[in-house]
Order: structure tokens, then C-alpha cells, then sequence
């Protein structure tokens, strides 16, 4: 039964695929396909909804040429929206692409995979360079009114290389919440962390 679903399924890939070449020979459009799936399985290949890897990984086909974010392996489903905007020039507001937890893998790509990590009343910003001599601007908001629609003050606490790879913020810099959002923006990137601390 698995074989013939996955059979199913590529009669149906190949079906949209040979719309979009009709539509492309016929009339010069330009389209971007991605085909991934929902979420992995577990070991076994039959059970999904828990939190391991192999049951958040999921794989990803893209016609278009890619960046070094997909080419690193570590693309995820949430980099598909931001692909697609990027792909249809849609630009999309600063304050819902800090929320935003994927970054496009078409297109240029300067930095990935961010993460924040606290310390002595310090936070420690790393990332991965993709582009080298890329400025990147630091910001940070103690505040998470765009839960509720509202806006975030942002404050920008630095600025780094995209080849330094980490940056450290003192949090006695910023009003003391306990509650830090953290953004890294580059012309072609903008990764976010969130961040508690007792």
C-alpha cells in the first residue's frame, strides 16, 4: 500500500508539473514548484506528532535554483513562505518578517540558523555567515505586542560583521523583563530568537 500511494502521488506532482511547462511554453510564465510533505515518521515509518527530528524533518523539491541555506541541508518547511514572497516580489513589513521563523532559500541568503543563549546577565548571539562582509544590525524587543496585533518597540543594540558569527548583547542595557526577542537583519536575511531569563 505504500508503494501504491507514493505512486498516486507522483501521478499527481507530474500532473501539476506538466501544467506549469504548458503554461510556461504557452505563455512565458514564470513559476516556482515546491513539493515537500507535511512532517517525517518515526523510526518504524508509521507514527508522526512527537517532537523528534526525524518526525519534524521534512524534505523539500524546488525547480528554481537555490542558496546555501538549502544547499546546507538544514532548510525547513518554514523556509517555503519566505521563498515564495521572495520569488513573486511580494515584500513583506518588517514587523511580521521578524516573527517569521523561516528565511528563503531562493535568492541570496547572508546568514542562518541563529541562536541566542544567556549568560551573566548577558546574551550570546551566534549565527552561520553564507556571505562574507555583510553588515549585520542587531535588535532586540522586550515586548510581545504582536501577539496581539500590535506593534514591538524595537531597539537596535549593535552592529556586527556577518563573518563574526556571534555577538554579545548586555541585557543591562535593556529594560529588565526577563522577556528578550532578539533579530539579526541583513539586506538578504533576518533570523530571530526569543529569549527568557529568571
Amino acid at each position: 500500500k505504500f508503494d501504491q500511494y507514493v505512486r498516486l502521488a507522483d501521478k499527481q506532482v507530474e500532473r501539476v508539473w506538466d501544467a506549469v511547462k504548458y503554461r510556461r511554453e504557452k505563455f512565458g510564465e514564470d513559476w516556482m514548484v515546491v513539493v515537500t510533505t507535511d512532517h517525517g515518521r518515526t523510526v518504524d515509518g508509521h507514527s508522526h506528532g512527537g517532537q523528534t527530528e526525524r518526525e519534524r524533518t521534512t524534505w523539500l523539491a524546488v525547480n528554481k535554483p537555490v542558496n546555501g541555506r538549502m544547499l546546507s541541508g538544514k532548510s525547513a518547511i518554514t523556509d517555503i513562505a519566505p521563498s515564495i514572497c521572495r520569488f513573486l516580489g511580494f515584500e513583506i513589513p518588517s514587523d511580521v518578517e521578524r516573527e517569521q521563523d523561516g528565511i528563503s532559500f531562493y535568492g541570496k541568503a547572508d546568514i542562518m540558523d541563529m541562536d541566542a543563549l544567556p549568560y551573566d546577565e548577558k546574551a550570546d548571539l551566534k549565527w552561520t555567515c553564507l556571505e562574507k562582509g555583510v553588515q549585520v544590525n542587531v535588535l532586540a524587543s522586550v515586548t510581545n505586542n504582536f501577539k496581539a496585533g500590535g506593534k514591538d518597540e524595537w531597539i537596535e543594540v549593535g552592529k556586527a560583521l556577518s563573518e563574526d558569527e556571534s555577538y554579545t548583547v548586555d541585557l543591562k542595557t535593556l529594560p529588565k523583563t526577563g522577556f528578550y526577542k532578539f533579530v539579526l537583519e541583513t539586506p538578504n536575511s533576518t533570523l530571530n530568537r526569543w529569549m527568557t531569563v529568571e
